[in-house]
């Protein structure tokens, strides 16, 4: 069956507004409260079983955004983001950033926010976790916190999950921030094949070749690589490359490139060792870097 995805961008909660420069020129913008309502027929679930509706699991995030601030702003003016929802699985994502609420970095900042993903089945589910996105290239940076798992569609219980991971905002940032601070301080010499490191972490052939040439595009290859080019690269081929998100196989691609974030020593010497052969290394990173579909 093909899966076809649609998004809609929106800025703002209830009110429409300009989304930030960063984020692109989209044709239209929504709102989000407008975004949800118009995905409320996308009910999840089996009809003799429990029902979550994409209103029952979004609205609550909705009335949460009119009344929490951040330094004094009110959420509900500097929301913005993007809801897919999927034409083969029913799946139904939102990702909310929020202008100004970023992490510094030696680059662009990282915008930070929060991300849903209703899920339909016997027993429908959704999904919260805290994500960020550069705001240099738009990379997606996913499972950023421990994700959440609420199957109870009753208002109340919805409304409580969602809280909790707006208020872990306040120690996202921090968090991140240290993690970011270390990768870039992580290195190793720039190993003979980026695309092998990438493979022996996880990913597939076809991603790991999309982000080695990212690597490939914004590194020196005469001296060493950070974790943090080396993860950057990984989130650009799971964002800009040839994957389908909100799946359980590109969770899984996700939770492999965070471990160049959250544990970036322990997996560069893992993907740093082992006999030349595992890593199929036939050539240097000098010889191919006019041409980084030999890697």
């Amino acid at each position: 069956m093909t899966q076809t995805t649609d998004r809609t961008v929106f800025a703002g909660v209830t009110g429409t507004r300009a989304v930030p420069a960063w984020y692109g020129n989209p044709d239209e913008v929504q709102s989000l409260s407008t975004a949800v309502d118009a995905v409320s027929e996308h009910t999840v679930g089996s009809p003799k079983r429990s029902r979550m509706s994409a209103k029952a699991a979004f609205d609550p995030l909705v009335d949460l955004l009119r009344s929490i601030e951040i330094d004094g702003r009110s959420l509900r003016r500097r929301a913005f983001g993007e809801l897919r929802t999927s034409s083969s699985t029913g799946r139904v994502a939102v990702d909310v950033l929020f202008e100004g609420v970023t992490v510094a970095h030696q680059g662009d900042p990282l915008a930070i926010g929060v991300s849903g993903r209703l899920e339909r089945g016997s027993r429908p589910r959704l999904l919260i976790e805290g994500v960020a996105q550069d705001t240099s290239c738009r990379n997606s940076m996913r499972q950023l916190t421990e994700r959440t798992e609420q199957t109870d569609g009753r208002p109340t219980a919805v409304r409580e999950t969602w809280a909790d991971e707006l208020h872990a905002l306040g120690t996202l940032d921090d968090d991140l921030g240290a993690a970011v601070a270390t990768a870039h301080a992580t290195t190793i010499e720039t190993p003979t094949s980026v695309r092998a490191v990438y493979e022996s972490i996880g990913l597939p052939a076809r991603v790991a070749t999309v982000a080695a040439r990212r690597v490939a595009q914004a590194h020196d290859p005469s001296g060493e690589v950070d974790a943090w080019t080396l993860y950057s690269g990984a989130t650009y081929a799971l964002t800009h490359g040839p994957v389908r998100a909100d799946t359980d196989q590109f969770d899984a691609w996700v939770d492999a490139a965070n471990a160049l974030l959250v544990k970036p020593r322990a997996t560069l010497d893992r993907a740093d060792t082992g006999p030349a052969d595992q890593f199929r290394i036939d050539h240097t990173i000098r010889d191919t870097i006019g041409d980084p579909t030999e890697w």
